[in-house]
């Protein structure tokens, strides 16, 4: 069953959000947050319309049929900068997309 993710806005804002549209050939997430004021502490990726495969160790390459697979609906959370930089997704098919949220500590935080 979906559960609904909820941050605590009183220790994280958002640093930046938005959708990777264009999966046709590997991406490295961090290119999606080279415009960020800071580097993320936490992401939250959620998949929209098709299948995507991601990696996390930095020097896999994703294919449809490489790393892990991710449908439509599902959500993934990064929450350490290692996880962040490395990850690498792809779509299983053509037209897939990939809202991100990215997330930083908020004054007193944590």
């Amino acid at each position: 069953m979906p559960q609904r993710v909820k941050i605590d806005s009183s220790h994280w804002i958002v640093e930046k959000e938005g959708d990777i549209s264009t999966l046709s050939a590997a991406v490295n997430l961090s290119a999606s947050f080279l415009s960020a004021a800071k580097t993320p502490l936490m992401a939250v990726l959620a998949v929209k319309t098709k299948g995507v495969h991601m990696t996390f160790d930095g020097t896999t390459t994703p294919t449809s049929s490489v790393g892990v697979p991710f449908l439509p609906g599902d959500i993934v959370i990064l929450d350490e900068v290692d996880e962040i930089s490395n990850c690498k997704l792809i779509e299983d098919e053509t037209s897939a997309s990939v809202h991100y949220v990215f997330y930083n500590t908020s004054a007193g935080g944590y």
